[in-house]
């Protein structure tokens, strides 16, 4: 079988629809099926064209060109997209509904139409607010993923027209390929890992490690990732007076994640959006570490509150602070749950159920009428 997929941004670009695209499209490959992947040109050094572990990447400056308002550019880029899928020959689409891309499937998907799959990894409100085109993506797909049951349930809720084509789908990640070690507790180690953006909330985070306990103060904390938030976080670790606790290692690629899981003693994820799943969540589950993470959007379905870690209200330093202490005050208990977390991964979101669901689904939707557009271009 043959996928195109689409994707808003992509690799070196690190976030969860990246880490989810990138590891789809991998282990296709891996049981012999070819891959391509379509997305905006995030950084304009990165080439039109590559390689990513026996899947093409095709790069396009499909913002750029909606920005200019120029409809001689956009005539060319539409005729750029023809040419990627016409070279290809997919199958199917396979569309990861996050922002504007959607505009550029269906000026193109004519003559003949393909089928379309449509993942959904964005909080309700974010899809139901996505405009015209996005509620017509919702209509026209063959096959719709929800990430999380609120998705799953809401999505036909204001769009009857998806009922009977909704699919409910956590997501997963690969076994890493290096054990877990002992947890670190000379000193402790809490992780924040992921984009520095505001809705990931690690402000929050950085206040809840400045109200532990004195018995804790020499916690420390390591933030793994990239972002604009940067510097406004460095600047509020001087205010708290945390610059010799916390060590802001930058960007890793993500077959290092599993390193830098390795290297804590418990994983944050205190979020303020409505994360769509918190496939954080699961990074920290297969090295045998709990979380503490917001009870927001998909996560609660992630973590089992008491059993694979805690639950806390986004946006509340003071109960973070007081859950991180409650676990690192008793250690018996903090390992005992990276234990059953990791049996929890294993048993509702491994790899290889996940990949079959997929390929299943692939088949279902090549079997379907796609619907019938006039060529305009």
């Amino acid at each position: 079988m043959r996928i195109l997929f689409w994707c808003e941004i992509f690799l070196p670009h690190v976030g969860g629809v990246e880490i989810l695209v990138s590891q789809l499209a991998q282990a296709l490959v891996r049981e012999g099926h070819a891959c391509a992947i379509l997305t905006n040109r995030h950084a304009l050094d990165l080439p039109d064209k590559e390689m990513h572990h026996g899947a093409e990447i095709h790069r396009i400056d499909f913002v750029q060109t909606l920005q200019s308002r120029d409809p001689r550019r956009l005539h060319h880029l539409c005729q750029q997209v023809k040419k990627i899928r016409e070279d290809f020959a997919p199958d199917l689409h396979h569309f990861f509904l996050a922002g504007p891309l959607v505009m550029l499937l269906q000026m193109t998907n004519r003559a003949p139409a393909l089928p379309v799959v449509t993942t959904l990894q964005t909080p309700l409100d974010t899809v139901l607010q996505g405009g015209a085109s996005t509620l017509r993506l919702l209509r026209e797909s063959a096959l719709i993923i929800a990430a999380n049951r609120v998705l799953l349930e809401g999505i036909p809720s204001a769009v009857p027209e998806t009922a009977g084509k909704m699919h409910l789908l956590p997501n997963s990640v690969h076994s890493p390929t290096i054990p877990p070690c002992e947890l670190p507790w000379d000193p402790p180690v809490l992780l924040c890992l992921g984009r520095l953006a505001p809705e990931k909330g690690f402000d929050v985070a950085l206040h809840a490690l400045a109200l532990l306990p004195e018995h804790w103060s020499h916690v420390r904390m390591m933030v793994v990732g990239e972002g604009t938030e940067r510097s406004n976080l460095e600047t509020l670790c001087r205010k708290l007076g945390l610059s010799g606790r916390v060590h802001f290692h930058g960007g890793v690629p993500n077959d290092e994640v599993p390193a830098m899981v390795n290297q804590s003693t418990l994983v944050l994820l205190p979020s303020r959006w409505q994360e769509p799943f918190g496939i954080v969540c699961l990074e920290a589950a297969v090295m045998q570490r709990a979380v503490v993470a917001s009870r927001v959007g998909g996560v609660p379905e992630v973590v089992e509150e008491g059993v694979s870690g805690l639950l806390v209200e986004p946006e509340n330093p003071e109960e973070l602070a007081s859950a991180i202490a409650s676990l690192l005050d008793d250690p018996v208990k903090l390992r005992a749950m990276g234990e059953q977390a990791s049996q929890l991964a294993e048993a509702r979101f491994g790899y290889r159920s996940y990949l079959e669901k997929h390929l299943q689904w692939y088949r279902e939707a090549s079997g379907a009428t796609p619907p019938i557009h006039t060529s305009v271009l």
